[in-house]
């Protein structure tokens, strides 16, 4: 039982990691955009408006 537990426990600590190493490759990348210039300011009533357009241009569900 307790060698289960402590597989289990490192299994989920692997896991982990790799969301960590994930997130902070999601980081640099968004800090190397900013760097760069890649940046809008954020307008969430243009993003309503896109979803919108997409739901009018599609056939209707049956």
């Amino acid at each position: 039982m307790i060698a289960e537990a402590l597989r289990k426990w490192k299994l989920e600590q692997s896991l982990q990691q790799q969301e960590l190493s994930a997130l902070k490759a999601d980081i640099e990348i968004g800090l190397d955009d900013i760097a760069a210039g890649r940046l809008t300011d954020f307008d969430p009533e243009s993003i309503v408006e896109r979803r919108r357009a997409l739901l009018t241009t599609r056939a209707p569900s049956a």
